[in-house]
């Protein structure tokens, strides 16, 4: 949120905390930048910092793994060569490297605990196999504690074909298992029901990863096989008009129930 309500801050705060569960903060790093306002990049960098921490860090019911505070952020890889340019000039003359980039946000998040950060890469497992990876992407990527895949193929469409899909998953998810033997940086496989954005018109339209029980299966199969932490992100947050839902229900005249729950139950347990 480009500015945050003390009253929004107060809802979360552990005395108004109404569930006895452990939370981790899911921080969408990559809109950390938009809708400053009459902040500066930094500026509007430690107010979400700032949030987090008064919000979910420091808190006793924030999830912890080896006994600290634990994060994850989408979309860390915002700043590489042809995705935004004038971001990633910032960040080298801000931090001087992106090395410093992650080590800023290691030293003022969850105040002086240290915290375990897992940033999501996307496909740079499968860049690190097939050769295409920078030197700023490796500094930046052994500064976190784990890596976070994402969708099943880049981009995702009708055109390709289920054993291409999983060809390229399997690929990206070897590439992280390989970065971790290099850089000692755990793997959280994300795995998803399918993904629909053909009647989205929030979104491009067009990417389309078909949604199926069997598709759900191969993809925990994938991540039990190359997972380095006991753990998988379930990437879903029951986006309806994206497909990608585990709520029972049902979706465009396909009801599926408990199906997707029962496999994650299958697997977790």
């Amino acid at each position: 949120v480009p500015e945050a309500p003390e009253e929004f801050v107060g809802i979360i705060q552990e005395d108004n905390f109404p569930f006895d569960i452990n939370i981790e903060v899911s921080w969408d790093f990559s809109n950390t930048f938009d809708w400053r306002g009459d902040r500066t990049r930094l500026e509007q960098l430690d107010r979400m910092i700032e949030v987090i921490n008064e919000g979910f860090l420091t808190q006793d019911y924030n999830n912890t793994i080896q006994n600290r505070p634990s994060i994850s952020m989408w979309g860390v890889n915002i700043a590489w060569p042809g995705a935004d340019d004038e971001l990633r000039e910032w960040i080298m003359d801000e931090f001087g490297s992106f090395e410093g980039f992650a080590r800023y946000k290691r030293e003022n998040l969850a105040g002086e605990e240290d915290p375990f950060m897992i940033g999501g890469f996307e496909d740079l497992g499968y860049r690190f196999v097939t050769g295409y990876i920078t030197e700023d992407e490796q500094e930046y990527f052994s500064e976190f504690d784990a890596a976070m895949s994402w969708m099943g193929i880049l981009p995702p469409n009708e055109n390709v074909s289920p054993e291409e899909r999983f060809e390229y998953v399997e690929r990206n998810f070897q590439g992280y298992a390989d970065l971790h033997e290099a850089y000692g940086v755990d793997f959280v496989p994300v795995v998803f029901p399918g993904f629909d954005d053909r009647h989205n018109e929030c979104a491009w339209g067009e990417d389309w990863t078909p949604r199926s029980t069997s598709h759900f299966e191969r993809m925990f199969e994938l991540a039990e096989e190359y997972a380095t932490l006991d753990r998988v992100s379930v990437g879903s947050w029951n986006g309806w008009p994206e497909g990608h839902q585990i709520e029972p229900g049902e979706f465009r005249d396909e009801a599926y129930g408990t199906d997707y729950l029962e496999i994650i139950e299958e697997y977790t347990t």
